[in-house]
């Protein structure tokens, strides 16, 4: 009586904080939990330095545009024109 309620609490190995069982879906929960991480990881982790970046010159024209998507690995690509900047 008058006592608080605790709510389950998930505990996981490599969840930095433990989460209330059912405060989040499981994709708000895996996206929390990499902002959590963030000061963990080296910067070399997160981001890719500018001179391996695939990017496509917006001044090139469509037949060398499409060979260039076409041999890259990459889905998604920065659109620049004349450098990456």
């Amino acid at each position: 009586m008058g006592g608080k309620r605790q709510a389950n609490v998930q505990h996981d190995a490599d969840n930095p904080m433990p989460i209330p069982e059912g405060a989040f879906a499981e994709e708000e929960r895996y996206m929390i939990n990499g902002v959590l991480t963030l000061a963990s990881r080296s910067l070399r982790g997160i981001m890719t330095p500018r001179g391996e970046i695939s990017w496509v010159d917006a001044n090139l024209g469509v037949d060398e545009i499409r060979e260039q998507l076409l041999s890259s690995p990459h889905s998604l690509f920065p659109v620049c024109r004349g450098e990456l900047g």
